[in-house]
This record gives C-alpha cells, sequence and structure tokens, in this order.
C-alpha cells in the first residue's frame, strides 16, 4: 500500500515525486512540473480555501476519489491520501497520462 501519511515534504522532494511519476506514466515532464507548481507551489498540504481543491494537484474531492478507484487504489481516499504527496503525485501523474492536462485550468499556460 506504500507510504499513509508523510510529513509535508520538501518542494524539492515533491518536485522529484513528480518527475518520477511523470517519466514512469509518460507524462511529459516540463508539463507536469509547470502545472504542479502553478497549482500548488508544490506544496503537498495546499488546500484551496474556497473549495475542496487540496494537495499538490489541488485535486477536488470527487476526482481524487475517482482517479483512485479507476487506478487501482479504492483504499486511498482524499481525506488520508490527498496530502500524501507520493500518493497524490502519481494519482495527478496518471491523471495527466489517462485524460490529459485539461482537469487542470492553468493548463494552457504551460504549454
Amino acid at each position: 500500500m506504500g507510504i499513509r501519511q508523510w510529513p509535508v515534504t520538501s518542494k524539492e522532494d515533491a518536485k522529484q515525486l513528480i518527475v518520477w511519476w511523470a517519466e514512469y506514466y509518460g507524462v511529459d515532464i516540463p508539463i507536469a512540473l509547470c502545472i504542479i507548481e502553478k497549482e500548488s507551489g508544490f506544496y503537498s498540504a495546499a488546500k484551496n480555501k474556497s473549495s475542496s481543491a487540496a494537495g499538490l494537484g489541488q485535486d477536488i474531492i470527487s476526482t481524487f476519489n475517482s482517479t483512485a478507484i479507476r487506478m487501482g487504489h479504492p483504499e486511498w481516499n482524499s481525506h488520508e491520501h490527498v496530502f500524501n504527496a507520493e500518493s497524490n503525485a502519481q494519482l495527478n501523474m496518471w491523471l495527466m497520462a489517462q485524460d490529459g492536462v485539461t482537469h487542470w485550468v492553468v493548463w494552457p499556460s504551460c504549454l
């Protein structure tokens, strides 16, 4: 199952997790890094004050939970894993590989 809860990772560690999972899933690394930087600043404990968006990819709860199920990790839930940098990086890079970058409104500025 991997690490369930991390302390807040450094920005450099978060970047390395994004790079690792982007390579693993075949996602364009500069675009992935740009999106995550704009969404959370590589701060794994980021939380939007006006929505349920949270974590590195600023996923809303329903997207996080449905993506975890789609990728075969129904045990991941937004309350325990959205701030886990490892699972959040993996989930977001999987989502980019499967659905493209349009889940993130900042994507046009990263092309």
